[in-house]
């Protein structure tokens, strides 16, 4: 028996002896103002997710809690409003990396605004760039671009909602949440949803059964 209090393994949840001598547990991840007295109506699952991209993140947090408790009518909304990211990404960001060298001027300047249109995505491939030996023309414009940040690499609305939906499927760990979870991580690598979504599977995952030895 575990000394207590004790956190479950996610630090989700506090277990704790009561002073009647039972363990009561305190979910520590749901709001508490989202868990006082019974939801009489099915929750606005629409408005939840407008709330997720605010950027009070008092209100985003209120929202991602209201859908974990949730799971029945949020699982099915996410699930039609999220879409991995198009893999045809990746290899846009790859050709602008490369252009950022291109014998033609044109062709350089059009890869980085195209580069800093798609904002946060381009930068690990750019990171990566750097870290190779690249010429001194495309370090300097890969330089430039990450040096906008955090403008060039500031998560949109849409992208924080996404990002903290990922979070919520996490937390519902339903069978039908890690479908969802999964059909995210299939996306562009260089993407934060694929990268959040298969951290999140990974979290879920069981952990491996310990091998016992009998002498």
């Amino acid at each position: 028996m575990p000394d207590y209090p004790t956190f479950s393994p996610d630090g989700s949840k506090l277990a704790f002896i009561r002073i009647d001598g039972q363990v009561g547990v305190h979910d520590l991840i749901v709001d508490a103002d989202v868990r006082v007295g019974p939801r009489r109506n099915a929750p606005d699952v629409g408005q939840l997710w407008r709330d997720l991209g605010a950027s009070d993140s008092r209100v985003a947090y209120r929202a991602a809690c209201s859908l974990v408790l949730a799971p029945a009518q949020a699982i099915p909304f996410l699930d039609r409003n999220l879409r991995p990211v198009p893999s045809s990404v990746s290899r846009t960001i790859e050709q602008a990396v490369a252009d950022l060298d291109h014998d033609e001027f044109k062709r350089r300047t059009d890869a980085e605004r195209e580069l800093a249109r798609l904002g946060p995505l381009c930068e690990l491939p750019l990171r990566n760039a750097l870290a190779r030996s690249v010429s001194l023309e495309q370090r300097t414009r890969a330089e430039r671009l990450l040096r906008r940040a955090p403008g060039l690499l500031k998560h949109s609305d849409e992208d924080l909602r996404r990002l903290r939906a990922v979070w919520v499927l996490q937390r519902i760990g339903t069978p039908a949440a890690r479908a969802t979870l999964k059909e995210l991580a299939r996306g562009a690598p260089e993407a934060r949803q694929t990268s959040s979504a298969r951290t999140a599977l990974r979290f879920l995952a069981p952990p491996p059964a310990s091998k016992v030895k009998f002498r």
